[in-house]
Order: C-alpha cells, then structure tokens, then sequence
C-alpha cells in the first residue's frame, strides 16, 4: 500500500477515533526532526494562525466557540503577530465580554459569602472563583485542536511502525521524540499495541531516545569546554546549537 493510499484511516482505541495520517508523519521523519511531533506542531500552529485571522472565524457557530473558549497567552502573541489586527480585536471584544459575564457571577457569589463574614463559607466561595480562573486560563481553542492533532499522528507513528517495515527502519534510526511527546506516543502505544509489538515497539524508543540523549550530552559537554576560558578553538554553529536543542528535547519546542 502507498504511502497516498494509507493517508486516511480511522479507527477506534480506549473509545477514542483516531486517523492515519502517513504523509505528514513520512514528511517528518524524512526531515530528520530532533523531534517528528513537534516539527509537525509548528507546521499546525502556522496553520491554525492563518485559520483564525482568516475569514472562516466570522462563522456565527466558530465566533460561538471562540467567545467561550478563547485562547491561552502564547496563542493570543501568535496571533497578535498575525495580519489581521482588527479581526483579532473584534474577537478578543466578545470573548472578554463573555468572560466577563461568567467571572461576574462568581464573583457575586464570593461577595455574598463575605458578607456573611464566615470564614470556612468566604474560603469556599473563593475556591470555586479560583478554580473558575484556573479553567480559563488553561482554556484554548489552539491547545486543543493542536492536542487532537498531534494524537492523531501518534497514532499513526505507531500504527506505521506496527505495519509498515520501512517505517519501522526508520523509526529506529530517528531521533526519538521531546520528552511531552514521548509521553504522548506512549500513551497511544498502550492503548494500540499489545504483546510482542508492544515490548519491541519500547525497546526501540528507549534505544532511540538514549541515543539522542547521548548525543546532546556530549553537545552540551563540547559546548561548555569551548567556552572555557582556557579553550582557544572557537564554537561553531552546531555546538551553539546544543543547548536549545537540549532543552526542546526536555520541554519541547516550546
């Protein structure tokens, strides 16, 4: 079967549809990514950019959405970097009176309480405030399409490497994956594998993940003894690269 031909695929595990979707993941690993996942997240956070200062944000039923979950602060910079300043204005006008709307009431429901001048009643009140702030600071409608997204080509990453031996090759002389990503893959390998095809599928992501960790140690080695005092040779550019490249295999690209 064709890559082409593998491209879409829906299937069902631990109650949750996922879809192949081989040719971004091939793309990915052909381009040999520290990390496939978080090559690919950049590609959709570009995307989803363009999407929300376009035109199909006008839809009555995505303004909806929009205005209810509204976006966290690194999507909010993004798109304030875009090219549709008013667009994005006219959005972030009627998601904040939306979210005005809901704090007002949790509010008043703390000032009652204080009125009381109850203590245990006044802390509980401010619990709910506080959990309701927390809710909406975490709320994003990039985060989850990128969540859905990048679930999805996890899914497909293991699924390829379960049916395709090509793939398989390939997966085993990669870099591995940032260490949230990683958790992310496993998680579906769980849910998607079994057996045998489960142990080989972990042994070779832990000999893939040890490999590129042993490669940014001595990155991060040879940087530091370069920038000794003592060193006369100059860095070069691959190892100035080390250390962010260190650091996205531990948080991501993020």
């Amino acid at each position: 079967m064709s890559r082409l031909e593998q491209s879409v695929h829906p299937g069902y595990h631990g109650g949750v549809k996922y879809e192949l979707q081989t040719i971004p993941v091939w793309d990915a690993y052909e381009h040999e990514a520290d990390c496939p996942l978080c090559y690919l997240e950049e590609k959709l956070e570009a995307d989803y950019q363009k999407f929300f200062l376009g035109s199909a944000v006008m839809a009555p039923e995505l303004r909806v959405e929009v205005n209810r979950i509204g976006f966290c602060s690194r999507h909010f910079c993004l798109l304030e970097r875009g090219s549709n300043r008013l667009g994005l204005a006219l959005m972030t006008q009627t998601h904040l009176a939306e979210r005005r709307h809901r704090f007002e009431k949790a509010r008043r429901s703390a000032e009652r309480a204080a009125g009381n001048r109850k203590t245990r009643k006044i802390r509980a009140e401010l619990d709910t405030l506080i959990e309701a702030l927390s809710d909406e600071e975490r709320s994003c409608m990039i985060c989850n399409r990128l969540a859905a997204d990048l679930a999805n080509y996890a899914f497909t990453i293991v699924s390829l490497y379960r049916s395709n031996g090509d793939f398989a090759d390939t997966f085993r002389s990669s870099h591995g994956f940032c260490l949230p990503h990683m958790r992310t893959t496993i998680g579906v390998a769980r849910e998607v594998l079994r057996g045998e095809e489960l142990a080989a599928w972990l042994s070779d992501l832990f000999s893939v993940q040890d490999a590129a960790s042993g490669l940014l140690d001595e990155g991060l080695e040879e940087m530091v003894s370069r920038y000794d005092y003592r060193s006369t040779e100059p860095a070069t550019d691959s190892i100035r690269a080390a250390l962010p490249r260190a650091i996205s295999k531990l948080v991501g690209r993020r």
